[in-house]
């Protein structure tokens, strides 16, 4: 589930899963 990519890696360090 990646939008653009740095966006998906702020969102995913803001709610805490793992998107890598």
């Amino acid at each position: 589930m990646d939008g653009t990519g740095r966006r998906s890696e702020a969102i995913c360090a803001r709610v805490g899963i793992a998107c890598k």
